[in-house]
C-alpha cells in the first residue's frame, strides 16, 4: 500500500501471490484436461477434458495478466478508482455509503458497500445484489490489505473526504 491519509492518493493493489496461487491451479487443471485430450478416448469425460483445457487456460490467461498487471484501487479526496483488467471504475465519496465486511463462507470476507441517492445507474442490479449478499456492491476480495482493514480505512477516508 501506498499513500495515506495525509499523503493522498493511497494506492491498494491485488496480492500478486493470491494470484499466482489460482494461476498455479488454473495451470493444474488445463494439463489434467490436456493429458485427458491426449489419450484420445471418445467419451463424454472426453468432452469434459476440452472444456476443462477451455475454461481453465482462459484463466491461466487471465491470472497471468494479473501478476503482470494486478488491479489497483486508488482512494483520494476526489473519490474511488478501481482499475481491473480492461476498466477502471470511479465513484465519488458523494455515491458511496457503508462500508462493511461480507461474508462470502467460512472463511472468505469481502468488503461491500450501498450506493447514496447520488449515484444514478443499475438499481435493478443494486437490488438483487442488496436482497441476496446484503450489499448493493463488493470491491471483490484478493486485496494486499485484509478485508477488515480496508473497510476500515475506506470509512476513514469517506469521513476525511467527504
Amino acid at each position: 500500500m501506498k499513500g495515506s491519509l495525509e499523503t493522498p492518493p493511497i494506492v491498494i493493489r491485488a496480492a500478486r501471490w493470491k494470484s499466482l496461487l489460482y494461476l498455479l491451479i488454473c495451470f493444474f487443471f488445463a494439463g489434467i484436461g490436456a493429458i485427458a485430450l491426449a489419450t484420445g478416448n471418445m467419451s463424454l469425460a472426453f468432452w469434459w477434458a476440452y472444456v476443462s483445457v477451455v475454461f481453465f487456460g482462459l484463466g491461466v490467461v487471465l491470472f497471468g495478466w494479473r501478476i503482470l498487471r494486478p488491479d489497483t484501487l486508488a482512494l483520494s479526496p476526489e473519490g474511488i478508482f478501481w482499475r481491473s483488467l480492461w476498466r477502471t471504475i470511479r465513484w465519488s465519496w458523494r455515491e458511496v455509503s457503508n462500508f462493511r465486511i461480507v461474508p462470502l463462507g467460512p472463511s472468505t470476507q469481502q468488503v461491500g458497500f450501498d450506493f447514496t441517492a447520488a449515484h444514478e445507474g443499475q438499481a435493478r442490479l443494486r437490488a438483487i445484489n442488496a436482497a441476496v449478499a446484503g450489499v448493493e456492491a463488493s470491491l471483490g476480495g484478493g486485496w494486499e490489505l485484509a478485508p477488515a482493514k480496508l473497510c476500515d480505512l475506506l470509512n476513514a477516508a469517506r469521513a476525511k473526504w467527504l
